[in-house]
């Protein structure tokens, strides 16, 4: 509607001038009654398109754009288009997902990758998350990018459901002549982790200029950077609640939360921390519920979680030798809650960098190698081919494994019981607990709670559990992607009332092979192996 606009104003211009040259000239006047204006065929226009007045939402990142931009990747430049904010870049990654270590998924409207159509020059692209479409756009070579579309509309009319919200298609460079080089040192930390990528493009012509050939070549390695190589992260900041305020008292002037740093958590650790079973009164003050524990000291059954929870002389740490002692709550602790995990000070992990996943950016290997040809076969006819070949490895390390062992009076020659993937129970008589902690157990008298919050007595409690950090899940992942594209192009000026027809038959095939190896625990052998008693013979498991 707005170049029929220009072009209606253009005319109406026209028609001014020629109006006003009529009546300065009688005889134009005069030819200008009989040769009256029939038809006007406007066969192209210079009118500058914006793509906020295109049919459908458009958004162009050139390639200059791109290379000024002074970011290492395209996902870093396409990431910062606030249609395109929600995409996954290779430092989402690292957490518990599979298969996708180190990718860039585009995203438009954070509708998911799955609903995001990437095409490369109009063409569907192979994906690089298994079990879906989503590409990985590092695989299409930096240097050949011309330019980016960004149509943010929904397309699903025309390309499926994959296209929901919206198409980014790339278009690559034709007839490349020449070579360019462009290589990239980044630190991405101050600890001198980098990310380092050289990509080298080359390209020449033959018979007259009719056929080009290209070759591109990327390598690209980053370094992995881990939470504790962050500084602000291993600096553990975060709140501690110290007051509560019910509705009928919200503001009662004493401050709730601290802002704090070197924060633990002290509910697990990798050596283990074990807490004798034990209950508490309600305290409405301290937003403590009446949450009584069940069960006694002859059960052998899941340990209710109403009956653990940290509290000084009732938690235990643990050395490399096995050898138990309380825990150490350090210099300030939470104290709102029936359960109180956060300190500063003493045991525990930091909440960062030892508390959640391991790295933060994946350590990455990539080489990419593109190569093509355009041969002219007439002056409107061209033939194109085109083969890619991906080859990248990640490895990433997440959170720990992590198991809670019910330790009962189990009787002798007895399964012990398998509750969770994470979770079972073992015997006083385990060997690997430290005699003092087994005494300390055996002993163990804790408060019985009524269902009104209220402390009615006591009672013996020889139960314990122990919350231990595992090892820590790993991924090795090895992709190989390929793709080969073959097909024609042209234009006609007309084919029977059609004019000026451009046209395009192609053939793609892409493969994808990914290798993925996750290091984990067989919870079943760990079971076993840790459920142990000393034979008679004063030996464990046989040594």
């Amino acid at each position: 509607m707005n170049r029929v606009s220009r072009a209606s104003v253009a005319l109406f211009v026209a028609a001014a001038l020629a109006h006003t040259a009529a009546l300065a000239d009688p005889q134009a006047a005069q030819n200008s009654s009989t040769d009256a204006l029939t038809e006007v065929i406007v066969t192209g226009s210079r009118i500058k398109r914006d793509p906020v007045t295109s049919p459908t939402p458009l958004i162009q990142v050139s390639r200059e754009d791109i290379l000024k931009s002074g970011l290492g990747s395209v996902i870093d430049v396409l990431a910062d288009i606030p249609a395109l904010s929600g995409s996954i870049v290779p430092e989402d990654t690292t957490g518990s997902g599979l298969n996708d270590g180190g990718l860039s998924l585009l995203n438009l409207r954070d509708l998911g990758t799955g609903r995001t159509l990437t095409l490369v020059d109009g063409r569907r692209h192979v994906g690089s998350n298994v079990g879906t479409l989503s590409v990985d756009i590092d695989t299409i070579p930096r240097l050949l990018i011309e330019r980016v579309e960004l149509v943010t509309g929904a397309n699903s009319a025309q390309y499926g459901a994959d296209a929901v919200s919206g198409v980014v298609n790339f278009v690559l460079r034709r007839d490349f002549s020449g070579l360019e080089v462009d290589a990239v040192t980044a630190m991405i930390n101050k600890d001198g982790q980098t990310n380092n990528r050289v990509s080298i493009l080359g390209g020449t012509n033959f018979i007259g200029d009719r056929m080009n050939v290209y070759g591109s070549y990327e390598r690209e390695q980053n370094k992995e950077v881990r939470d504790s190589d962050i500084d602000w992260r291993a600096e553990a900041w975060g709140y501690l609640s110290r007051d509560f305020d019910p509705a009928s008292a919200p503001n009662d002037s004493v401050v709730d939360n601290l802002l704090v740093s070197g924060l633990r958590h002290i509910s697990r650790s990798r050596g283990g921390t074990l807490t004798l079973v034990n209950d508490i009164a309600a305290d409405a003050s301290r937003n403590i519920p009446a949450q009584p524990c069940t069960g006694g000291g002859t059960s052998t059954g899941s340990i209710s979680a109403n009956c653990i929870f940290v509290e000084p002389g009732r938690t235990y740490q643990f050395d490399t030798a096995g050898v138990g002692r309380l825990a150490n709550f350090g210099t300030i602790r939470n104290n709102v809650g029936r359960v109180r995990n956060l300190n500063v000070g003493g045991d525990g992990l930091n909440i960062n960098t030892e508390f959640s996943q391991a790295s933060r950016l994946p350590q990455a290997e990539a080489d990419r190698f593109q190569a093509g040809a355009n041969f002219d076969l007439t002056d409107n006819l061209q033939l194109f081919a085109e083969l890619k070949y991906v080859k990248e490895q990640t490895f990433d390390e997440s959170q720990q494994t992590f198991f809670d062992i019910g330790i009962v009076n189990q009787p002798v020659n007895t399964n012990t019981l398998l509750i969770s993937t994470a979770a079972f129970n073992t015997g006083l008589d385990n060997a690997y607990l430290d005699p003092a902690v087994r005494t300390a157990i055996l002993n163990n008298v804790r408060p019985v709670i009524s269902s009104a919050g209220v402390q009615t007595g006591t009672v013996a409690d020889a139960r314990a559990r122990l919350s231990i950090f595992g090892p820590s899940r790993t991924q090795l992942n090895e992709k190989e992607l390929s793709r080969y594209v073959v097909g024609l192009r042209g234009e006609a000026e007309s084919l029977g009332f059609i004019r000026d027809i451009n046209y395009e038959l192609s053939y793609t095939y892409g493969k994808l092979e990914n290798v993925n190896n996750e290091g984990a625990v067989d919870v079943i052998r760990f079971k076993h192996a840790a459920d142990a008693v000393v034979d008679t013979l004063g030996k464990v498991n046989g040594k």
